[in-house]
């Protein structure tokens, strides 16, 4: 979201590269998990020791994802993210990569639209510009 908010006129922010990206990234994440039979294992955060299968499913899918983009010319940075939680397990098959999943299509959905609200470009303008020194003018002696 922040990509499609702070930075609407980069090539990041692109509806197309958001979704190519995001798509890609969890083909990528799953393919993943398959690919180095961890489809049913606890995630990374479980507590227990990290497999160097689980090391290889993250370099795989993120490196993958990275290629991806790059072939489809659909640069967006944020969708290393998503096959990086897909790969560790944290949103694994089932709930947890579902709600990613709807977490991302809202994003991808309103971004754009929020990214086009004056208001939000008004209270961007107020804390990116320096400080109007003039306002203050300096007292004698100081």
């Amino acid at each position: 979201l922040y990509v499609l908010l702070d930075h609407p006129d980069s090539e990041a922010a692109q509806h197309k590269n958001a979704v190519l990206g995001h798509g890609a990234a969890i083909g990528c994440g799953l393919a993943a998990l398959a690919a180095f039979g961890l489809w049913h294992t606890p995630p990374i955060l479980s507590g227990r020791s990290t497999p160097a299968a689980r090391v290889g499913a993250v370099a795989f899918a993120v490196g993958l994802t990275l290629l991806l983009l790059e072939v489809l010319k659909a640069h967006h940075a944020p969708a290393a993210a998503t096959a990086l939680l897909i790969a560790t397990g944290i949103s694994k098959p089932g709930a947890p990569l579902i709600g990613l999943v709807v977490g991302l299509i809202v994003v991808v959905a309103v971004g754009p639209m929020l990214a086009q609200s004056p208001r939000l470009h008004e209270t961007a303008d107020r804390t990116t510009q320096p400080p109007d020194h003039d306002a203050y003018p300096r007292q004698k002696g100081a």
